[in-house]
C-alpha cells in the first residue's frame, strides 16, 4: 500500500507545481459580505492534515477525521496514524473540539483515514482507514454513543483476507436506509489488464447481521475502460440506484492511454445482484478530467453534478484547472455532459477564481451550488466557491481566498457542509502542502456567506 502513498504525492506535488507556475487571471469577482473564521486548529498532537467532509449531528456538532497526528510511536512513530475528532461550540459561543479515538495501526486497529464519518439512523459513525488492520490494507470501523457520553469503537471488517475483496479505502462510505455500508477500494479486485498487479479497485456491500457480525459483498470489480481508482463519495438516487466515479480509467484512449476517469451507475436487479454501467468517460481537455476525490450528487429532477480537477479552458493552468459538470439522462438511456464552469486559477489579482477543485460539491436549499478549490485564488493557496444559476447559466462567486498562516490554507480533501443558519464549513490541510505544519497542521472552518 505504501506504493499507492508515492503515487498520490507525486500527482499532487507536480499539478500544484504546475499550477502555480502557470495560472492566469479569470473573470470571477469576489462576492462582498462573506466572512471567514478558524474555528478549530490542528497542531499535530491532537490531529493533523483532516481529510474528508464533516458530518453534523442534529444538535450542530460536527465529526470528521485526520490522516495524521504527531507524536505516536510503533507503528504510528513520527507522522502518527490519525485520529477522529468532534468539534462542538461551547456554552460562551466559541468552539472546542475533542479527540473521540486514535489510531493505533498493527493488526488490531486502521490508520491513515482518507475520507469523512457517515451517521446511521441510531447515531452511530461509521468511516475506513486506508491501511492498517488484521491485513494492513485497510478497514471500516463503527464509534456507537454510550449512555455516559462517550463512544465505544470497534474495527468491523478488514479488507485484504483475499486480494478479491478489495484493498486501501479511501471514498466516504454510504448509508442505505436497512442500514448496509457501501463504498469502494482503490485497489483489489480482477487482476491483470489495464491495471496490472494492482489491479483497478471494486464497490463493496456491508451488511450487518444479529450477531453484530459484518459480511462484505463485492457487488463490482472494475477492469480499466470501465474506470479505475474509484474514491469519491456515492449517492443512491430515489430508485435505490448507487452513481459514483473512477479517477482514472474509461476511455482509455484518453490522458495519455490511462483514462481520464468516469461516471458509474449501479442498479438493484433482484436477488441481491447489481447491473453496472459507464454513465460517462471524461475525455480530458474542454469535458475535464480526474475526478479524484470528487463524487456525484443529485438534483430533484435526477441529474448529477460533480468536478474533475482539471481540464476545462485550456489556455489556463497549462492544460486546464478543472471544471464543474453536469451530467443528465437523455431520454433514450445515454448521459449528456455539460460543463457549467471551468475555473480559470490565479495571476495575483482579485477576480482570481480558484483553481483543481478535488472534493464534492453541496447543494442549498436555492439550488446553488458550493464548493473549494486546492489551489489558485489570490495567493496560489485556494477559494471557497458559489455556484448561481440563472437561466440556465452559472455565475462563480469567491466568497474566501486563503491565505495561509494561521487562518490555514489549502482546503484540499474536504468539501463544503452546510450547516444552521446557512453557514458553510469545511477544513483545510494548513498553510503548507509539503507536510511540515509550519503554523498549523490544518484547521476546520466557517465561512457565512
Amino acid at each position: 500500500m505504501k506504493s499507492y502513498t508515492a503515487i498520490s504525492k507525486i500527482c499532487l506535488y507536480g499539478v500544484r507545481a504546475i499550477l502555480t507556475l502557470t495560472l492566469i487571471a479569470a473573470a470571477t469577482s469576489a462576492s462582498s459580505g462573506a466572512t471567514y473564521k478558524v474555528i478549530h486548529a490542528f497542531n499535530g498532537t491532537n490531529g493533523a492534515f483532516p481529510v474528508g467532509n464533516l458530518v453534523a449531528d442534529s444538535a450542530g456538532n460536527f465529526y470528521g477525521v485526520t490522516s495524521e497526528d504527531y507524536g505516536e510511536t510503533g507503528d504510528c512513530a513520527g507522522l502518527g496514524c490519525g485520529n477522529v475528532f468532534k468539534v462542538y461550540q461551547t456554552s460562551s459561543g466559541g468552539w472546542a473540539g475533542t479527540n473521540l479515538h486514535t489510531f493505533t495501526g498493527g493488526t488490531k486497529d486502521g490508520l491513515s483515514p482518507q475520507a469523512g464519518l457517515v451517521f446511521d439512523s441510531a447515531g452511530n459513525l461509521y468511516g475506513t482507514t486506508w491501511e492498517g488492520g488484521l491485513y494492513g490494507v485497510g478497514t471500516v470501523f463503527e464509534l456507537s454513543p454510550t449512555s455516559t457520553g462517550g463512544w465505544d469503537y470497534s474495527v468491523i471488517y478488514n479488507f485484504g483476507a483475499t486480494y478479491a475483496d478489495g484493498e486501501g479505502p479511501q471514498a466516504q462510505l454510504t448509508v442505505d436506509s436497512a442500514g448496509n455500508l457501501y463504498g469502494s477500494t482503490i485497489s483489489g479486485g480482477n487482476t491483470g489488464g489495464y491495471c496490472n498487479n494492482l489491479s483497478c479497485g471494486v464497490i463493496y456491500e456491508l451488511s450487518p447481521s444479529s450477531s453484530g457480525t459484518w459480511t462484505e459483498t463485492v457487488l463490482y470489480s472494475f477492469s480499466g475502460n470501465d474506470g479505475a481508482w474509484p474514491r469519491g463519495t456515492m449517492v443512491f438516487d430515489a430508485s435505490g440506484n448507487l452513481y459514483g466515479t473512477t479517477t482514472y480509467g474509461g476511455s482509455l484512449t484518453n490522458c495519455d492511454g490511462g483514462g481520464c476517469g468516469s461516471v458509474f451507475e449501479l442498479s438493484p436487479s433482484g436477488g441481491g445482484s447489481w447491473t453496472f454501467a459507464t454513465r460517462y468517460s471524461f475525455t480530458g481537455r474542454g469535458t475535464g478530467n480526474y475526478p479524484w476525490y470528487a463524487g456525484v450528487i443529485l438534483d430533484s429532477a435526477g441529474n448529477l453534478y460533480g468536478t474533475t480537477a482539471g481540464g476545462g479552458n485550456e489556455s489556463d493552468c497549462n492544460g486546464g484547472c478543472g471544471v464543474v459538470y453536469k451530467l443528465s439522462p437523455n431520454g433514450s438511456g445515454g448521459w449528456q455532459e455539460t460543463v457549467i464552469h471551468s475555473f480559470t486559477g490565479s495571476d495575483g489579482t482579485p477576480a482570481a477564481g480558484g483553481g483543481w477543485p478535488v472534493y464534492n460539491l453541496t447543494f442549498d436549499a436555492s439550488g446553488n451550488l458550493y464548493g473549494a478549490t486546492y489551489l489558485g485564488g489570490r495567493d496560489h493557496e485556494g477559494v471557497v466557491y458559489k455556484l448561481t444559476p440563472s437561466g440556465g447559466a452559472w455565475t462563480e462567486s469567491v466568497l474566501h481566498y486563503f491565505s495561509g498562516g494561521s487562518a490555514s490554507a489549502y482546503p484540499y480533501q474536504s468539501g463544503l457542509t452546510l450547516g444552521p443558519g446557512g453557514n458553510l464549513y469545511g477544513m483545510t490541510i494548513g498553510d503548507s502542502s509539503t507536510g511540515d505544519c509550519d503554523t498549523t497542521c490544518g484547521a476546520v472552518f466557517q465561512v457565512t456567506p
